[in-house]
């Protein structure tokens, strides 16, 4: 995905993970996968959200879950994907498509807590230094 493309707000987003139910459990040995709305930074930044706090929400960053609670990637997880189905609007869909990593796993306050979604990096903010790199490299 490229950056300016776009991806609704609200649809979901599909990480595998092999972390544990919570934060006291062991990994599981089955692969899972959780989906997960995709969050507006301005939902993410609210003061009962992330607001507030010395870990800001930064442009670079994107925020995935249900501010219910109850999913999430956890302990375990970090560095792992998020993924996309897209539609060929460069919109997230629930239907078949091509999945497109959206996010890699960095942080939460956790797991699957109320009103604390998980924080993902941006892989789309990170395109122009992918792709330098690729060069630099001969790949």
């Amino acid at each position: 995905m490229k950056e300016g493309d776009t991806l609704a707000k609200g649809n979901n987003a599909n990480g595998p993970s092999v972390a544990a139910e919570d934060l006291d459990s062991s990994l599981s040995q089955v692969l899972q996968v959780a989906a997960v709305p995709l969050l507006d930074l301005d939902t993410c930044r609210r003061a009962d959200v992330y607001g507030g706090r010395r870990q800001s929400i930064l442009d670079s960053m994107l925020c995935a879950g249900r501010l219910e609670g109850g999913v999430d990637a956890c302990g375990g997880d970090s560095g792992g994907p998020l993924a996309c189905e897209v539609n060929g609007k460069d919109q997230a869909t629930v239907i078949a498509g091509r999945f497109v990593l959206t996010g890699i796993v960095s942080w939460g306050d956790g797991c699957a807590q109320k009103n604390r979604p998980g924080v993902y990096t941006r892989v789309s903010h990170y395109v122009d230094w992918i792709q330098a790199t690729k060069k630099y490299l001969g790949a």
